[in-house]
């Protein structure tokens, strides 16, 4: 491997021994919620814009994922499907619109 392609990965690596070592805990009490609310008869919603939805995608209708997860998608936020992608934080910005984006899906 290049040396780049090493320094890429010794600071990949870093990041994910460092979110082991300091974020344990507070990985452990979502997952304790998710559980608690699962076991509730509660469902899960995730949401995200753009970019930030793709950790939702990554939970959502895969092979073995979390059926009970469920994405909250709206026009002009959905994943990478906006053009031209600077509307995007547009849409992010305006005021009620989380109100109008949750009252409308079955929560």
């Amino acid at each position: 491997m290049s040396k780049l392609t090493n320094e890429y990965l010794k600071k990949v690596i870093d990041l994910l021994n460092k979110i082991e070592t300091e974020e344990e805990d507070n990985i452990d009490k979502a997952a304790t919620l998710m559980a608690d609310a699962i076991e509730n008869g509660n469902r899960l919603f995730g949401f995200g814009c753009t970019h930030s939805s793709l950790p939702i995608q990554g939970v959502v209708y895969r092979a073995g994922g979390l059926m009970l997860m469920n994405p909250i998608y709206a026009p002009g936020i959905a994943p990478l499907n906006v053009f031209p992608h600077t509307i995007t934080p547009a849409i992010e910005k305006l005021t009620g619109d989380g109100q109008d984006l949750l009252g409308n899906p079955p929560i």
